[in-house]
């Protein structure tokens, strides 16, 4: 759905006749998270009780974090634990402020997937500082595991990567364990 169009309520009306949609995923063009005409579509989602996923970019997560503030009735999910493009110490800083900035407002919510994109020799150790810091600034009742399917396939297997959050998070309790590996996806996707 192009959430810019006129036509965007039509679209995502259209779209509701499939018992299936939960969500929407704009790419829009340009810097359309300050867009009002975009802003105008994205607002749309909060009365159909829709989901949107965005993958921000460093520069763009104090963005996303004005939208989730602007619009505290969308949950706006960010995927890809934010999609971090390198493995640098000071990379990491840079995506931990940048995804502590988002994390602040309560309407938005962390999606832990897709860590092999840029780590494509991946260990449970390489992904654990990421996972990790989602939970600590996300907490669990907003964060959820994910695979970024079929593109995780190039690096490792379906249950490779949910091993990896087995072990990631074999310190918490059964209770916390099902509301990331289900539990939250079911409730805040109403599925």
């Amino acid at each position: 759905c192009d959430l810019a169009s006129p036509d965007a309520q039509k679209t995502i009306e259209r779209h509701l006749e499939s018992p299936n949609l939960r969500g929407v995923r704009d790419f829009g063009q340009g810097d359309y998270l300050t867009d009002p005409a975009w802003e105008r579509g994205y607002a749309l989602l909060a009365q159909y009780g829709l989901v949107f996923c965005i993958d921000p970019t460093l520069e763009t997560m104090a963005k996303a974090r004005a939208l989730a503030d602007r619009n505290p009735d969308v949950v706006l999910s960010i995927d890809h634990a934010g999609y971090p493009h390198e493995r640098t110490p000071e990379y990491f800083e840079l995506w931990r402020r940048g995804m502590g900035i988002v994390a602040g407002a309560p309407n938005v919510i962390c999606k832990i997937s897709g860590l092999g994109m840029r780590d494509n020799d991946w260990t449970v150790d390489s992904w654990r500082p990421w996972v990790h810091s989602c939970l600590d600034m996300f907490g669990i009742e907003r964060s959820f595991f994910g695979t970024n399917w079929p593109v995780d396939r190039q690096y490792s297997s379906y249950g490779d990567v949910l091993d990896a959050y087995d072990v990631l998070t074999s310190d918490l309790t059964g209770a916390e364990r099902e509301a990331l590996f289900s539990a939250n996806a079911e409730r805040i996707f109403s599925i």
